[in-house]
C-alpha cells in the first residue's frame, strides 16, 4: 500500500493513435445524428457532449480538433440572415392566417407549418443543407457566433453546446440552468405571432439548432472522415 500515494506517471499517445481516436469520435457523431433523426431525441444531449469534446479547449485541455491540427480549417456557417422571414415551409391549403415575426433571432432553424386536426401544427427542423447562401469562416468566428438573440439574452454556438452537454444529463444533470439557455429552450422562444397568439412549436429550438451545428461540423470535417 506504500505506493498508493505515489505520483502516477503519464505517457504520451502517438499521433497515429490521436488521429484514429479523432476519426472515431467524428464517426460516432454521425451515428448519433442518425439516431436523433430516427426519433431518439435524447441523442441530442450526447451529440452536445461529443461536440464539446471535438471543439472545446480550455487551459491544458485540448480539443480533438486541436489534437488533429484542424483548428485552422474553414467551417461552414449555415445561419440565416437576421430580421428575415426565411426558411418557412407552409403546407398546401394553409390560408386565412396572419403571421407576425418579432425581433428575436434563431439563425439555425427551419420552420414547418401544416394543418392538423385541431389547427396548425408547428415544427422546428434543422436546416441541414437547405441554405444555399451558406458561407465558410474561421473556426473561432463560427464557434463564437450568436445563433439565438432577443432583447435580453443571446446564445452562441459554443454556449448552446456547453449548456446542453453540461446541464441536461450528458456530463451532468443540474437542477439549475442559466437564464439565457432557459429562455431559448422554450417552444415559444422565437415569439412568432400567429393569429394574434404566440406560436408554440413542438420542439426545443436549442436542440434542433444543435443538430444543425453537428451537420455543419460533419460537413466541415468531411475530408477526414475516411
Amino acid at each position: 500500500m506504500a505506493g498508493m500515494h505515489e505520483k502516477i506517471v503519464s505517457i504520451p499517445r502517438t499521433q497515429a493513435e490521436l488521429e484514429q481516436i479523432g476519426r472515431e469520435v467524428i464517426a460516432y457523431l454521425g451515428r448519433l445524428c442518425d439516431d436523433y433523426d430516427h426519433g431518439n431525441t435524447f441523442a441530442i444531449v450526447l451529440i452536445a457532449v461529443v461536440l464539446r469534446t471535438l471543439l472545446k479547449s480550455k487551459g491544458d485541455t485540448k480539443s480533438v480538433l486541436k489534437h488533429l491540427g484542424l483548428e485552422d480549417i474553414p467551417f461552414i456557417d449555415t445561419s440565416v440572415p437576421r430580421a428575415s422571414f426565411s426558411f418557412w415551409n407552409f403546407e398546401d391549403h394553409i390560408c386565412n392566417h396572419t403571421f407576425l415575426t418579432q425581433n428575436v433571432y434563431g439563425g439555425l432553424l427551419h420552420k414547418r407549418v401544416k394543418n392538423g386536426e385541431n389547427g396548425l401544427v408547428l415544427d422546428f427542423e434543422p436546416l441541414l443543407g437547405a441554405n444555399r447562401l451558406a458561407k465558410t469562416t474561421s473556426f473561432e468566428e463560427w464557434y463564437k457566433a450568436v445563433v439565438f438573440e432577443n432583447a435580453e439574452f443571446r446564445l452562441s454556438r459554443e454556449e448552446c453546446i456547453n449548456e446542453v452537454a453540461d446541464k441536461d444529463g450528458g456530463a451532468h444533470l443540474d437542477k439549475l440552468i442559466h437564464a439565457n439557455y432557459a429562455c431559448f429552450r422554450q417552444p415559444t422562444a422565437l415569439q412568432f405571432i400567429i393569429d394574434g397568439e404566440v406560436a408554440r412549436f413542438n420542439q426545443n429550438p436549442v436542440y434542433v439548432s444543435l443538430r444543425q451545428i453537428a451537420w455543419e461540423v460533419l460537413e466541415s470535417l468531411k475530408e477526414i472522415q475516411s
